[in-house]
């Protein structure tokens, strides 16, 4: 090995080891951890609720998207409504 190279694994070790190395721990207050909870909590509840909305949404109203840029929505009540999606165009040169 040469030096520049054992010179460079002294500095990787160096470098690994203060990144490994465990901070001092610091005691966190009840108010600070409860506000972490509550936002995870929110956090939570808002995806499980979109989960649900588009679950039931594609229940309630069979939603099908076709390869062709439309999206057909059976009302149920024997009526279909048609909604154009935006096609993005080929890809062409400036």
């Amino acid at each position: 090995m040469s030096l520049r190279q054992t010179l460079a694994l002294v500095v990787l070790v160096a470098v690994l080891i203060t990144a490994v190395t465990p901070a001092r721990a610091e005691a966190m207050e009840p108010m600070v951890i409860s506000l972490i909870v509550g936002a995870a909590v929110i956090v939570v509840v808002i995806v499980a609720f979109l989960i649900v909305a588009n679950v039931e949404g594609k229940k309630k109203f069979g939603a099908d998207a076709g390869g062709d840029g439309r999206l057909v929505v059976d009302r149920g009540d024997g009526t279909l409504v048609v909604v154009a999606l935006h096609q993005p165009l080929a890809d062409e040169s400036p």
